[in-house]
């Protein structure tokens, strides 16, 4: 049996990596949380970004991967936080797509601080209902 000094940060720490909880990466820039959705014809993604202006989020596709990056004013609040939630400095946040979605075809917009992206998917992998024949014997 080991013997192991408990850490109770380390272990929050490893909660919010399991649930996808914003955190701080390498170089202070933190990760995005999103919402992906898959619909019958598109995946869509939704991030929020508060307070982000459009023009200083930057939505990517490359070779597969869609990344959605910019950076968020730190507050100018005077005064020492009693609790401070909100992250600023730079974010980013890197998805590789599936091969059966159309990158050609993606579309984002901006509403009340949540970015979508939605990609349709290709003719291929969209669903569609086999008929049954019916062999008479």
């Amino acid at each position: 049996m080991i013997l192991r000094h408990w850490d109770p940060f380390a272990e929050i720490g490893r909660a919010e990596e399991a649930f996808g909880l914003v955190r701080r990466g390498r170089g202070g820039v933190y990760s995005l949380p999103v919402d992906v959705i898959r619909g019958e014809d598109e995946v869509i993604i939704r991030a929020s970004v508060p307070g982000v202006a459009p023009e200083d989020i930057e939505v990517t596709l490359d070779r597969g991967v869609l990344t959605i990056a910019g950076s968020a004013e730190a507050g100018s609040e005077a005064g020492d936080f009693l609790v401070r939630e909100r992250s600023a400095g730079r974010f980013s946040r890197s998805l590789r797509l599936p091969g059966y979605l159309d990158a050609d075809g993606a579309e984002t917009s901006y509403d009340r601080g949540v970015i979508t992206v939605s990609l349709p998917k290709s003719d291929q992998a969209r669903r569609k209902r086999l008929e049954i024949k019916v062999s008479a014997n």
